[in-house]
């Protein structure tokens, strides 16, 4: 659910699903977006139907494989133990997101809203 409504992201998510072409051994983008079936837009806000993602980078907790609290965020998690979040798992994503910007920007879209809760965990 969006408010204000929007309907960036089910522009970015179908225009991605719509350029991104499968051969075999290339970088798989459809793997790492989420399919997005519709959108409804009303007055004071939209609601954008896609695959659930059991998580984002936000309430994200791979170490047990299990969602945090709702509220609470893979970092938090960490750093509320006196913890820093591991560095395989800070590289892994890092790794994770340059690709992706790097598929996007080959396809010729910008997304133009990056923010941590905008990458969805969708594979363990």
């Amino acid at each position: 659910i969006q408010h204000p409504p929007t309907v960036w992201e089910f522009y970015i998510l179908t225009e991605l699903s719509r350029r991104s072409v499968r051969k075999a051994g290339q970088f798989d983008l459809n793997q790492r977006i989420p399919t997005v079936y519709r959108l409804i837009e009303y007055n004071d806000y939209s609601v954008m139907f896609m695959q659930r993602a059991p998580q984002t980078l936000l309430v994200c907790n791979n170490s047990r494989k299990e969602l945090v609290s709702y509220g609470s965020d893979f970092a938090n998690y960490h750093i509320s133990r006196d913890r820093y979040v591991p560095l395989c798992y800070q590289l892994y994503y890092s790794i994770e997101m340059l690709r992706i910007f790097d598929y996007m920007h080959r396809l010729r879209i910008i997304h133009c809203d990056v923010k941590p809760d905008n990458f969805m965990v969708l594979h363990w």
